[in-house]
């Protein structure tokens, strides 16, 4: 009995000893691959590990270096199949899992991706790496808190001024502003020659109000980049949250001449022109603005808005409509639209805009004056004189001329 255990047990020994030594066939064609894959020929390259791995399907090394060969041409999905195998085949290798997720979010497959680095930092929670790549992502889906507890781990592992300043980034995303400052003033400690990270102190203080130390931190970032379109941009923001529009007004000519394709600009110039009361100029700006991106509704209704000012009641009507079709749930443009065709003469369209406003919101006094100014426009007496009298009921005061004049 004993003798027969024996025997068993080195027959397993010699099993296992097998199992762990490589073929040297299988070896001497692992070398040329590596060979052939420094000398760039990958196609070979791929071929010999392939012919490796023929002879030795478990052979790690060669399945590593068919995935790298495979990368240099392109072949991402091989590449995939060969780190599939490689992570069963030793799934606490975290190179592997990390090799395998970096190549998912390459080709896109994020959530895959995300699976798998949450799987590897499982496996190692402080791997800096897997932790960094998995807060980009979260980063690029919108997933800023979770973003940011990757990245404060990162922080925590190797401190950096990107580090930093990617906190800062995703604490302002988050509206928390006094931390955004904070650490933007620890990447600055780090590095204090980028710019990026003074323009967004300044975004971080302009939101707290403190314009002062904002206007500083533009100045330092103006001295790094006198060329700079986006430093000219904040230096009018700046100026605005001050009320001096003028400054305003001439830090953003500055930043469109350097820059003149950029949406931002010429819609925040708008802005400024409009309280400095230049409203055509305002109206070539969002011109402008909807010629770089037509679907931004905000456009339509800032110039639709402007329109009215100046009694141009047909624009405004088209921009209210233009609003009205990227953005049908907001139903005060019901409103603004029917104020612009009751300008327009056009009573029935009007009626119409405020039939929808008030099944919506019947507590509306001035959608039921103006729908009853639109039915008096309409010879309908009877409805305009109910309309006018709700207004009067829910609070409006414009309505009692119209009722003495029309309704008795």
């Amino acid at each position: 009995m004993k003798r027969i255990t024996f025997i068993f047990l080195l027959l397993m020994l010699s099993r296992l000893s097998f199992s762990q030594v490589t073929d040297q066939k299988a070896k001497t064609l692992y070398e040329s691959g590596i060979q052939k894959l420094k000398e760039g020929k990958f196609q070979e390259s791929v071929n010999d590990f392939t012919a490796a791995i023929a002879i030795q399907p478990d052979y790690q090394e060669a399945l590593l270096g068919r995935t790298e060969a495979n990368d240099k041409l392109g072949n991402n999905f091989q590449s995939m199949e060969d780190l599939d195998k490689l992570t069963k085949l030793n799934p606490k290798n975290t190179d592997y899992f990390f090799r395998k997720a970096k190549l998912k979010s390459k080709i896109g497959l994020d959530d895959e991706a995300l699976l798998d680095y949450s799987q590897l930092i499982m496996v190692d929670p402080k791997h800096f790496q897997a932790l960094y790549e998995r807060g980009i992502l979260y980063n690029l889906i919108g997933m800023y808190e979770e973003s940011f507890t990757d990245f404060k781990k990162c922080s925590e592992i190797k401190p950096t001024a990107e580090i930093l300043y990617t906190l800062g980034v995703l604490s302002y995303r988050l509206g928390r502003d006094s931390e955004a400052v904070n650490y933007f003033t620890k990447s600055i400690t780090f590095d204090s020659q980028n710019k990026n990270y003074f323009i967004y102190r300044a975004k971080g203080n302009n939101r707290l109000g403190n314009y002062n130390q904002a206007m500083a931190d533009v100045k330092i970032a103006m001295k790094l980049a006198p060329e700079d379109g986006e430093v000219y941009f904040i230096l009018g923001m700046t100026y605005q949250y001050l009320r001096d529009f003028t400054n305003a007004l001439a830090a953003l000519d500055k930043a469109i001449t350097i820059k003149k394709d950029e949406f931002d600009f010429y819609f925040f110039r708008a802005s400024i022109r409009t309280n400095l009361g230049s409203l055509q100029s305002a109206i070539e700006d969002y011109d402008q603005s909807s010629k770089l991106i037509p679907d931004k509704m905000d456009v339509y209704l800032n110039r639709g808005n402007l329109y009215m000012k100046l009694n141009n009641f047909d624009k405004a009507e088209a921009d209210y409509t233009k609003y009205l079709e990227l953005n049908p749930g907001n139903f005060s443009l019901y409103q603004k639209r029917a104020e612009a065709n009751i300008g327009r003469s056009k009573f029935r369209e009007a009626v119409n805009d405020l039939n929808t406003l008030i099944e919506i919101r019947s507590s509306s006094a001035q959608a039921h004056y103006l729908r009853g100014v639109a039915k008096l426009n309409l010879n309908e007496k009877e409805e305009a004189c109910k309309d006018l009298t709700k207004a009067i009921e829910l609070g409006s005061s414009q309505a009692s001329e119209l009722i003495k004049a029309n309704c008795n």
